[in-house]
């Protein structure tokens, strides 16, 4: 009998320990967001991130609609899933956008962009997911005769490890589409990249980064497509690119562009470049 209890306490205990360990599941839509197209939903979703963070980890769920949004702030342990039909749609308006100053030192710092939709610096186990669209909203609104350094990056991740960006669809970035930063061991996969105009909307730079895989993604880019670099004294290396198609009107995979430090075990394999 008492071998029997002692193997319930350790059922239930465990029990208890996954409980803690899960991660909280969050809808934005209870936060506040509207999904509307026309509110400003930032705040809100930036809350459930906070939310998320705060306890530890979870999924932030963006439901089918359309978010209208600024800066957005990716944090530690959380990811951002995008259901069927969810789109975070980038503001017109660059007030909405916080003034990011990064501690990695490079120079892309302020040169380039001081403004991005989605952002994270040191985070680590951070994620994208979902067939949902990030539009950047560039296109119509910030147009080629603005200064680069006025116009959103779409997603920039500095210094983090562990990130995982999977199916979404990116679009119409303002400025350079997927700036990675400095990050160790990120997997892109099934991801969409179409940015089809020119004006240094890149698809996809990876800059100083280490153990980068890039597998069964399509790029459409009027400015390169997949551009390697190292914009400071760190080497960019062990990065896999397989499984794609690149459409440019400038270079599909390219390194150099800019660069203080150096390049080391780069591998691309079966792409289609068009």
């Amino acid at each position: 009998m008492n071998k029997i209890k002692t193997i319930i306490h350790l059922i239930i205990l465990s029990v208890i320990i996954l409980a803690k360990n899960s991660y909280t599941q969050i809808n934005v839509k209870d936060f506040g967001a509207a999904g509307n197209g026309s509110n400003l939903e930032t705040i809100f979703i930036q809350k459930a991130i906070d939310k998320a963070y705060e306890d530890g980890g979870g999924i932030v769920d963006i439901p089918a609609g359309i978010y209208k949004t600024g800066t957005l702030i990716l944090k530690d342990n959380v990811n951002l899933h995008l259901f069927p039909g969810a789109e975070l749609l980038g503001s017109e308006d660059i007030k909405d956008y916080l003034k990011v100053t990064q501690k990695f030192e490079s120079r892309t710092n302020v040169l380039y962009a001081k403004y991005f939709m989605i952002f994270a610096e040191g985070a680590k186990n951070i994620s994208i997911t979902g067939p949902g669209v990030i539009n950047g909203n560039g296109l119509k609104n910030f147009l080629v005769d603005n200064p680069q350094n006025l116009r959103p990056f779409l997603i920039r991740l500095v210094c983090c490890e562990n990130a995982t960006i999977r199916d979404v669809y990116l679009l119409d970035s303002a400025n350079w589409t997927f700036h990675l930063l400095g990050c160790k061991d990120v997997n892109i996969d099934g991801v969409v990249i179409e940015n089809g105009a020119d004006a240094n909307r890149d698809g996809l730079d990876i800059d100083c980064c280490q153990r980068v895989t890039v597998s069964n993604s399509c790029f459409s880019t009027g400015d390169d497509a997949i551009v390697m670099k190292a914009s400071s004294d760190v080497l960019c290396q062990d990065i896999i690119i397989t499984n794609c198609i690149l459409r440019t009107r400038a270079s599909a995979i390219k390194t150099g562009t800019e660069s203080n430090g150096g390049f080391k075990n780069i591998t691309v394999s079966n792409c289609v470049i068009k």
